[in-house]
């Protein structure tokens, strides 16, 4: 599966847009913050990604931008709040986290803690205020991933 040009194109959005990341495929959407890398995925395992989208849009999301938009701008929230969390927040997050389980209710949950929210409520704003670039994003990135997702099924 070839997603080289599916990530140099993303990464270039995000630096023309002022965001100094790398972007790569990997096996689940997460932000490495030792290097500043977004990975996205196309697998979003069991619901959490309908959960997500009914919590961003619970919390302000004006449109359905699709999953796998709203995972990658989360995990670029991720770099853009880094910041804004204190010490006692991130190891209360990260206790928290490691008793989920894949049920709505922890998907909730998860969705709830500290820097998670934050990156989603960043993500969320971002959005509602680049409609415009998020469509033409996507309008860049969507024929890759089906050439992608063609590639797969051969």
């Amino acid at each position: 599966m070839n997603t080289e040009l599916l990530s140099k194109t993303i990464k270039k959005f995000f630096n023309n847009e002022g965001f100094e990341v790398d972007v790569e495929y990997n096996s689940d959407f997460a932000y490495e913050y030792a290097t500043s890398t977004i990975y996205y995925s196309f697998l979003i395992p069991d619901k959490s990604g309908e959960y997500l989208m009914e919590f961003a849009k619970e919390h302000g999301l004006l449109y359905d931008c699709g999953s796998f938009v709203l995972s990658l701008f989360h995990e670029l929230g991720h770099h853009e709040t880094l910041d804004l969390l204190d010490e006692q927040e991130e190891e209360k997050s990260l206790r928290i986290k490691k008793k989920l389980t894949s049920s709505k209710e922890d998907n909730f949950i998860y969705f709830n803690l500290p820097d998670e929210f934050a990156a989603t409520e960043w993500a969320i704003d971002y959005i509602n205020s680049n409609k415009q670039k998020i469509k033409s994003l996507l309008d860049e990135v969507m024929p890759m991933v089906e050439n992608i997702f063609n590639e797969l099924i051969k």
